[in-house]
């Protein structure tokens, strides 16, 4: 009598491979999810690390918030911060470098200032501009705070310019337009989404200058520092265009 040999036949073989296919298939959408949802996570951790140090400075300075990106020597700073070559970027998320090395002494790590979700700004060159013959420190993050260029010269969308109010708060016990003072970089730079530190996901549609609209199976937003040093997230839906400024490009920034 004849033995069967010991194996699988071709056809098993290919139920086998089909079956693991499509498990793959089932399992990357809710892996792809979880990976997206624990980026959040810790970028909502490393915001309120943000907030939570800024007040704590605050507290120090008779409640009056640092200016971290004018670097003018007021709301806050001592003299020895003025830096006035840094002063002219005006963009929130450049920072003087002062004020860096200073939340740095009061307990701040270099991977918090940047969001996991833009590794790329994580590098030598924005952390330290003078590397490469400029000044300030390029951050993951957008800081709102006390600063003045933009509470009084920027180009507000959302109301905040009607506002008998400061557009953002320069002391802790202000009750500014917004109660925000850090945010994720989402930022527009001459129409593009692409660079910066945000969780926007799928083809952004900018036809509309107010709003994002919710995308299909959208899991985007960001992440918004207030005041008192608590962090909020807002869904993609949510976000909404607040600031224009026409420097070197056109920026638009969003929380």
């Amino acid at each position: 009598m004849l033995m069967r040999k010991q194996g699988f036949t071709l056809i098993e073989l290919l139920v086998v491979i089909s079956i693991i296919a499509l498990l793959i298939a089932i399992l990357l959408p809710s892996l792809s999810r979880a990976r997206l949802r624990a980026r959040e996570v810790v970028c909502m951790a490393r915001v309120r690390t943000l907030g939570q140090t800024t007040v704590i400075m605050a507290q120090d300075r008779k409640g009056k918030l640092p200016d971290l990106v004018n670097s003018r020597a007021r709301y806050g700073l001592s003299s020895d911060w003025s830096d006035p070559v840094v002063s002219v970027n005006r963009l929130p998320y450049w920072i003087n470098p002062k004020a860096r090395d200073t939340m740095l002494r009061y307990g701040m790590e270099r991977d918090f200032f940047y969001c996991p979700n833009n590794d790329a700004w994580n590098i030598d060159e924005y952390w330290d501009r003078s590397l490469v013959g400029e000044h300030g420190s390029v951050w993951g993050y957008s800081y709102f705070g006390a600063n003045e260029d933009a509470a009084r010269s920027w180009d507000w969308k959302d109301g905040a310019e009607s506002s008998p109010r400061d557009p953002v708060p320069f002391t802790l016990a202000d009750r500014a337009f917004h109660n925000v003072i850090w945010t994720d970089n989402t930022r527009n730079r001459n129409g593009s989404f692409t660079g910066g530190a945000n969780h926007l996901d799928g083809n952004i549609d900018t036809s509309d200058p107010w709003t994002i609209p919710p995308q299909e199976h959208d899991q985007g937003g960001a992440s918004v520092g207030m005041v008192d040093g608590s962090v909020v997230w807002d869904n993609l839906g949510e976000v909404k265009y607040r600031w224009y400024w026409s420097g070197p490009a056109a920026y638009r920034f969003y929380w």
